[in-house]
């Protein structure tokens, strides 16, 4: 599929990570992981019961243990909660196993993406300003990372198409296409 490298997607909530993981996977005919899933279904409760109840710190050593289990894996395409990969160590274990693509968007476009928020537990009850805090304390993270994908204008079909070539580019591997 796609030469023993992963293709992992990371970014803040609404950027595309999902949507756009899931089309380059269909393309690449290879197996589509979401973090977030995996620890819903390992927990048998969401994200938001999981904050709730337990906590972020909780949630973020379920976070890591997934990672670890996942980054054994190769020519898969993951995509990782929106803090995932703002903790160094994520970042070292996932960036060993492939190439990273920061999906990006204009801050107003992100908010109309994330539609109805209840199972998002990090802007669940917050209002626009509370949430731009988030945004903002991440961003230099999210600036720091590689391969960065604007997904504003464009549809999930163009950004797959776009970190589809720069993967080939970047893995120096031009046969495989979409």
């Amino acid at each position: 599929m796609i030469s023993g490298k992963n293709i992992i997607l990371t970014g803040f909530m609404g950027s595309g990570k999902s949507t756009v993981g899931k089309e380059i996977a269909t393309r690449l005919k290879c197996d589509f992981y979401d973090t977030d899933k995996i620890i819903e279904k390992e927990q048998n409760r969401t994200i938001s019961d999981i904050f709730r109840e337990e906590g972020e710190d909780y949630f973020r050593l379920l976070e890591k243990l997934v990672v670890a289990d996942i980054c054994r894996k190769s020519d898969i395409v993951i995509a990782t909660g929106g803090g995932t990969l703002l903790f160094k160590d994520n970042l070292e274990m996932l960036t060993q196993t492939g190439i990273v693509f920061c999906l990006t968007a204009n801050f107003d476009i992100l908010i109309s993406r994330m539609g109805n928020r209840k199972n998002r537990p990090m802007v669940a009850e917050k209002n626009r300003t509370a949430i731009l805090e988030l945004y903002e304390s991440r961003i230099d993270g999210y600036n720091k990372l590689p391969n960065q994908i604007d997904t504003s204008d464009i549809s999930p079909q163009e950004v797959a198409d776009r970190i589809i070539k720069l993967f080939n580019e970047l893995n120096n591997n031009p046969g495989v296409t979409k």
